[in-house]
């Protein structure tokens, strides 16, 4: 799935500005997360960069989106 959803994506989310993927920077956020009540399936998960995945930790996605400017999902 790894392989998919970055296909299936030309950015990662949050920012306000597309950035190039490469095998190394993008990550797998859940657009719900798995604290909340988020799964792991297809539709919840989406692209982020390692540093925005791991300042938004288990915020909701909208609160964070808002805060940063960038990209709803």
């Amino acid at each position: 799935m790894k392989v998919q959803i970055p296909a299936r994506e030309d950015t990662v989310r949050y920012k306000p500005h597309p950035t190039a993927l490469t095998k190394f920077s993008p990550t797998l956020d859940h657009i719900q997360p798995v604290s909340r009540g988020g799964d792991n399936s297809f539709g919840n998960l989406i692209t982020a960069c390692l540093h925005c995945n791991a300042e938004r930790g288990n915020k909701p996605v909208m609160d964070y989106v808002t805060q940063k400017g960038g990209n709803e999902p």
